[in-house]
């Protein structure tokens, strides 16, 4: 009843409804939102294009963003839960925590081993950090078509997490590559300081890809008119101005797409244009004389 009880708290488009929770006749019930069109996990396995894939999990970032402003935290993402009411619409699912699995191979209790941050492995309390690092396994497993640490059994997987560097992705995803490391940092301290930071570098890195691509098809699906518009995050930081803010966690351009500072360049035409008028004003002058 718990995860009934938390999931009840958050007003999302992309976080299950949850009607009514509670014990009838010596057994706990929760009534929710019924979501037909199956799994996200389903979905990819079944040939879901990657940028649909994306898009529903930018979605997910939204909601949990929503739901860490609540304090609450799912523990327990993975593409399982989360379900879809259309092929563009995700619906994030099971907020129980991470309902412990006792691993008796390892001594580990988590709950899911492609997912699951090197803190839970730890025995820590999931926090937001948590979510971030399962959201940037979830992601990289889109991108990639496999998980970033998939071992020959659950023990090898979990020591993956802890200890083995994040392998990088190559060709046009290299983009992505500054967002999952810092979502998959081993330590929760270096990873974004939130859920709507992380989300805000998922769509900068796909308008990147957007931008160089060759024709004029979108590389993802545009959010579902009835989600909340995206706000930037708030950071309390009285020591960074403005610009400071926005700079501060974006991912890098490459090379070639940095445009010159439109103010620079506007600086020579002012130049030019002030001495033509000089130029004029002295031609008159000596008409005049």
């Amino acid at each position: 009843l718990e995860g009934g009880k938390r999931a009840a708290k958050i007003v999302h488009p992309a976080s299950i409804s949850v009607y009514e929770t509670g014990e009838s006749d010596g057994h706990c019930f929760i009534s929710m939102e019924l979501v037909t069109e199956g799994s996200l996990k389903n979905a990819i396995s079944m040939g879901m294009a990657e940028e649909d894939a994306v898009n529903c999990l930018l979605q997910v970032c939204d909601a949990l963003a929503a739901a860490h402003r609540l304090d609450v935290v799912h523990g327990d993402i993975k593409p399982h839960n989360i379900l879809l009411r259309d092929p563009h619409q995700a619906v994030l699912t099971d907020y129980s925590g991470a309902a412990s699995e006792d691993l008796s191979e390892t001594g580990y209790t988590i709950g899911s081993p492609h997912y699951i941050s090197p803190e839970q492995i730890k025995g820590e309390t999931p926090s937001a950090a948590s979510d971030i690092y399962s959201i940037g396994a979830l992601l990289y497993e889109i991108l990639k078509g496999k998980p970033p640490f998939r071992g020959d059994n659950t023990s090898e997987t979990v020591e993956m997490h802890l200890h083995v560097e994040l392998p990088e992705l190559s060709g046009r995803y290299r983009v992505y590559n500054p967002v999952l490391l810092r979502m998959l940092a081993k330590d929760p301290l270096d990873r974004y300081p939130s859920m709507a930071q992380a989300a805000y570098n998922i769509r900068r890195a796909l308008k990147v890809l957007t931008d160089v691509h060759d024709d004029d098809t979108p590389l993802f699906t545009p959010a579902a008119p009835e989600l909340a518009p995206h706000t930037e995050p708030k950071i309390d930081n009285p020591h960074l101005n403005d610009t400071q803010i926005l700079n501060r966690d974006l991912v890098p351009l490459p090379d070639e797409l940095i445009e010159e500072n439109p103010a620079e360049s506007l600086e020579p035409e002012a130049s030019l244009s002030a001495q033509d008028s000089a130029a004029t004003n002295d031609s008159t002058k000596a008409e005049k004389e």
